[in-house]
């Protein structure tokens, strides 16, 4: 999901039509035409509902710390007692 600044800059490239092509959008803003379309014939309540829907709490959030510990933990791949190849 994009934030309100990417939409705001597809609608105003846009321009109800009289600016780019939603393909030209695509390319300069470096997204998918069919996001391009999306977020230009989306109404402003569904984006709005959309963007809210982010901040909602997930069931993993209460353990986010103990994953991103884990993760910053080097892997093993090969025992201690044997040579890993290198």
């Amino acid at each position: 999901m994009k934030g309100w600044i990417v939409i705001h800059k597809i609608k105003s490239l846009y321009d109800n039509g009289n600016g780019l092509t939603e393909r030209k959008i695509a390319k300069q803003l470096g997204l998918s035409r069919n996001t391009v379309s999306k977020y230009l014939h989306m109404p402003e309540s569904e984006i709005v509902h959309q963007l809210d829907e982010l901040a909602r709490t997930k069931k993993l959030d209460a353990y986010i710390v103990l994953i991103l510990f884990s993760r910053s933990k080097p892997i093993r791949t090969c025992q201690p007692s044997k040579s890993c190849g290198s």
